[in-house]
């Protein structure tokens, strides 16, 4: 009898362990972008610093100390971009992730994803291509924001956050527009290059403000 209940124990954790991989393993199919660092302190505020010199900058009001109080010096943390989910901050030993908004001296995960795109791509279609898979991310990203945006503010606050996005809309259209117009009879190396180039920097400066109200 206790043989049997021992074995009936063992086959459900087992079955329980499948499961709890098989939805981790579901949640990480959409992170896109993931590196190792390792964390050596905490500037309040402003940013964390990293062994290789990177510094992760945060929004003020979406980060704390506490949430990383038990992180010493030499701790090993990965940075990660999930399309779910956004940035965040994964602690290797615990598994504890940090949500934020952070970005890496400077630079968004989608940013750092198009880069390394371009490092790879010797053709001109090629680091075109990436480009235009930056501004399908970011496109994504904004998408994400703006849902979570609806959840976290009042009607009103959020029509308001809609109009300026629709504004945006406009403005990023008529830019394309003047881009296209004044190189129309240009098609040579570098302005293939520039104009992709120019179409994804246009989103930096908006995403930044939208995940700035995320983490208000």
């Amino acid at each position: 009898m206790l043989r049997n209940l021992i074995f009936v124990l063992l086959i459900t954790l087992l079955l329980s362990g499948q499961y709890l991989f098989a939805n981790n393993l579901k949640k990480d199919i959409n992170v896109i972008y993931s590196k190792d660092y390792l964390f050596v302190d905490y500037h309040d505020p402003g940013y964390l610093g990293t062994q290789s010199g990177d510094k992760f900058y945060f929004g003020y009001k979406g980060f704390t100390y506490e949430k990383i109080s038990t992180w010493g010096a030499g701790r090993k943390i990965t940075l990660k971009y999930s399309l779910d989910d956004g940035t965040y901050l994964e602690d290797i030993i615990s598994g504890t992730k940090v949500y934020g908004y952070f970005l890496v001296s400077g630079e968004h995960p989608i940013s750092m994803i198009s880069s390394s795109c371009l490092k790879s791509e010797s053709s001109i279609m090629g680091g075109a291509g990436c480009f235009q898979d930056e501004v399908d991310n970011w496109l994504f990203e904004i998408d994400r924001v703006m849902k979570k945006l609806q959840q976290k503010y009042s009607k009103v606050e959020y029509e308001l956050i809609v109009q300026m996005h629709q504004s945006w809309l406009k403005y990023k259209k008529i830019r394309y527009l003047v881009g296209s117009t004044i190189h129309a009879n240009d098609k040579g190396t570098i302005t293939t290059i520039e104009s992709a180039s120019r179409a994804s920097s246009v989103f930096y400066n908006h995403v930044s403000f939208l995940l700035q109200l995320e983490y208000e």
